[in-house]
């Protein structure tokens, strides 16, 4: 379907990517750990230092167990 794995939403600190159950994808608290995160969503500051995160890992890895039928979702 035309159903998206991830969502963006701008606030007025942070941007906010929602990409469904966190906990589902394997070693989140590891490749998300300089975030604030939430069930479903990680807010990404300005403070953060995107080279030194495991960000890319993390949706490389949601998007593979989308693709493989996997449910990821909420």
């Amino acid at each position: 379907g035309d159903e998206g794995v991830f969502g963006l939403n701008a606030q007025k600190h942070f941007v906010s990517l929602y990409v469904g159950d966190i906990d589902k994808i394997e070693d989140a608290d590891t490749l998300l750990k300089p975030f604030n995160t939430g069930k479903e969503c990680i807010r990404i500051g300005k403070s953060v230092d995107m080279e030194k995160t495991g960000l890319e890992e993390f949706i490389q890895a949601a998007i593979a167990q989308w693709r493989s039928g996997r449910d990821i979702s909420c």
